[in-house]
């Protein structure tokens, strides 16, 4: 059915040159509650969270799920407040947030578990306390990390969250605000696990044998206490805040460059170790395909940002069906082409933007060539070859392509004679056309 989808989208898919790759869904609507933000796991699974509009003594919020990317939602939870949301697979998952006691006004925080996909939830924590999980990733199925906020330290698991044993080594009593897993070497099960620390002279440690033993490494700067997210991208990691300018690091938090000529990012997403989606305080979205050393506009609406933003963008075979969501200012926008403008199958030459393409001779046999007349320098192109069927046949990537004309090898020789689509994916479009093999 997937393939039949990609397939089909080829064909209904119209010009979009006026438009974006970014389309507002609708969201449930309730006088007493305003949407506030998203956490999406998957491409079909997500949670909204509202909070109350006016509650003088406790905050109050209601939690719905959608499970068909965005089409639907179901109220799930009410009276709580929605902090953080993880999935280690389709099925297993956590959320986490506060519990509201009308009785005793208060924070009492809870932990949320399914194993069903979000059809049921159950209460795994419920503490009254400062000492409760802020955070949750798996590497693996069976083997997780997850912190207690407060200085309370790291905990493991390697029974899939069963039970969870206290790692922090020589991490010490440091308030751990936030941190990622990355899989330096899976054959070997070594794991690097980054804790950022809040406060003035912020700490970055990281350690390379699953929390046994921590090293500290450079310092991004006081403003870490204001950051909103940081992710690593194998050697590379962006941190953004809620004012200043982005900081980055190429070499796992040793040195940390601020010149990014970019205004600052409310959240980034990042995909490949070099696709970044960023949501920024000018009310854009920006977009990269070098791991966030240049940023370009994708979404330039002025839109109001707030700091309850965030962005969550999910793999596809290429960029330009990646499926992502946004929420800022109230609002909810989704993309099923990683934010790209799309344009529509053609038999015959065609210009997308500053992008001329065409295929000769068609039909062919056994090979033809793809003519790419650009009047801007390409820094990707991905060509992807489809059956009739929507079955990829054939993927292959090509890099900084200069302005002026490039004439690109198809050779068909493998397969058999028949009709195929050709779709040419570029940072900012993508072309599809019919080809026919004769043999």
């Amino acid at each position: 059915m997937e393939k039949l989808f990609l397939f089909l989208a080829v064909f209904c898919t119209t010009n979009l040159f006026a438009q974006s790759g970014w389309q507002q869904i609708s969201t449930p609507t309730n006088t007493s509650y305003t949407f506030n933000t998203i956490f999406f796991v998957s491409k079909d699974l997500g949670f909204l969270y509202y909070k109350q509009n006016y509650a003088p003594y406790f905050r109050d919020g209601r939690i719905y799920m959608t499970t068909d990317g965005g089409n639907t939602f179901a109220l799930t939870s009410t009276n709580v407040i929605l902090q953080y949301a993880y999935f280690k697979n389709a099925n297993t998952g956590w959320i986490l947030g506060d519990r509201i006691n009308y009785e005793v006004p208060g924070h009492y925080y809870f932990t949320y578990q399914t194993t069903n996909g979000g059809a049921s939830w159950t209460e795994t924590e419920y503490v009254t306390n400062s000492n409760y999980t802020n955070c949750i990733k798996f590497s693996n199925d069976n083997t997780g990390w997850k912190t207690k906020n407060g200085g309370n330290g790291l905990f493991k698991t390697t029974n899939g969250g069963a039970t969870w044993d206290s790692v922090a080594g020589n991490l010490g009593n440091t308030f751990v605000d936030y941190f990622t897993v990355n899989t330096i070497d899976s054959a070997n099960s070594i794991y690097r696990l980054t804790t950022f620390y809040k406060g003035p002279g912020a700490i970055v440690k990281y350690s390379t044998n699953s929390g046994i033993n921590w090293v500290q490494t450079g310092s991004p700067g006081s403003q870490i206490r204001n950051k909103n997210h940081f992710e690593f991208l194998n050697a590379t990691c962006i941190v953004t805040y809620a004012t200043g300018l982005p900081t980055k690091t190429t070499n796992y938090g040793v040195n940390w460059n601020s010149t990014l000529s970019i205004h600052a990012f409310m959240d980034i997403s990042t995909l490949n170790n070099k696709y970044v989606w960023g949501l920024n305080t000018e009310g854009k979205i920006k977009f990269s395909t070098d791991g966030g050393s240049a940023f370009a506009d994708q979404l330039n609406v002025g839109f109001t940002y707030d700091s309850s933003s965030h962005c969550f963008m999910f793999p596809a075979d290429t960029v330009i069906h990646v499926t992502g969501f946004l929420n800022t200012g109230g609002r909810l926008y989704k993309t099923t082409t990683g934010g790209q403008v799309v344009t529509s199958v053609s038999n015959n030459e065609s210009v997308v933007n500053n992008f001329n393409l065409s295929v000769y001779p068609n039909p062919f046999n056994p090979s033809t060539k793809l003519k790419v007349d650009t009047r801007s320098a390409i820094n990707f192109l991905t060509i992807n070859l489809y059956d009739l069927s929507g079955k990829l046949m054939k993927s292959t990537d090509y890099h900084d392509i200069h302005i002026g004309t490039t004439e690109l090898n198809i050779d068909l020789n493998n397969l058999p004679t028949g009709s195929y689509l050709l779709k040419a994916t570029g940072e900012n479009f993508s072309e599809t056309k019919k080809l026919v093999l004769l043999k």
